[in-house]
């Protein structure tokens, strides 16, 4: 509605998708911390949504590093709103060259300390027992993960035995048919049919969506500033959270869709 706020109907399907997608009723039926951590993300973005270029404070920059803090405490999956945080300030500092309220370069370095100042001294006694547990060198658990799962099927490993084609063919179509809906720890999946009238669903879908992306560029009035600010801030919420699947994935064969749910909104 923030983005949108002569189109409702956009708001209202974004809604609807959030709150109907088979998977995502799934994750949230359980006891887990998925909800808490979409929560403390949609929140974080909203926030950065819902301000103006020009509107960035020392105030406002503790309250989102405060936020912050609180979502890494949640989940780790939540840096992503590190990303779209410091993306909004580059964004705003661009976007206010040559204004009279301009953010300055060294006034948006400083917020960013302030913010990420407040999100690790939030976050810091998790990270601190985690050094206690696996050493300085390990503060995220990263490395004691890799010893527990020594066995799990890697991505090299598959390649070696299917060759890249057949691995970037498990890659997309378990990706696509766990975001809709792959239950009991990936072992249900949903009928055959179904996925193919969603995926005849989604084709649809991204026809339109580039459809839409040739009339915007071709109209000749601008979107307004923040709708633009905010469109580009849903995509770059989108990237991190693509990129980090793609990376996780390339480690160990994880091709499960809900490893996409953190950026869901922008989805």
């Amino acid at each position: 509605r923030v983005l949108f706020p002569d189109q409702p109907p956009i708001a209202l399907g974004a809604a609807v998708f959030w709150g109907t997608l088979p998977m995502h009723l799934s994750m949230v039926s359980a006891i887990n911390n998925d909800v808490l951590s979409e929560l403390l993300l949609s929140y974080i973005v909203l926030k950065l949504v819902s301000m103006r270029s020009s509107a960035w404070t020392a105030r406002r920059a503790i309250g989102l590093g405060a936020a912050l803090g609180l979502a890494l405490l949640v989940k780790f999956q939540s840096y992503a709103a590190l990303g779209v945080a410091l993306c909004a300030l580059a964004y705003d500092v661009w976007r206010t060259r040559g204004c009279a309220a301009r953010l300055t370069v060294a006034r948006a370095l400083r917020y960013a300390v302030i913010m990420l100042g407040t999100a690790l001294l939030i976050s810091s006694p998790w990270l601190v027992r985690n050094v206690t547990l696996y050493g300085l060198r390990d503060p995220f658990g990263l490395v004691r993960h890799a010893e527990v799962v020594a066995g799990q099927l890697t991505t090299a490993e598959y390649i070696s035995q299917r060759g890249l084609l057949g691995w970037l063919d498990a890659l997309v179509r378990t990706t696509f048919h766990s975001f809709w809906g792959q239950f009991g720890w990936m072992g249900v999946p949903l009928p055959s049919r179904v996925y193919q009238v969603l995926g005849i669903l989604s084709g649809v879908t991204a026809l339109g969506l580039c459809a839409s992306a040739v009339r915007l560029w071709r109209r000749k009035e601008p979107l307004p500033a923040a709708t633009r600010r905010g469109l580009v801030l849903l995509a770059v919420w989108a990237a991190i959270a693509l990129a980090g699947y793609l990376w996780w994935n390339l480690q160990y064969v994880q091709h499960q869709g809900r490893y996409l749910f953190p950026a869901l909104p922008a989805w």
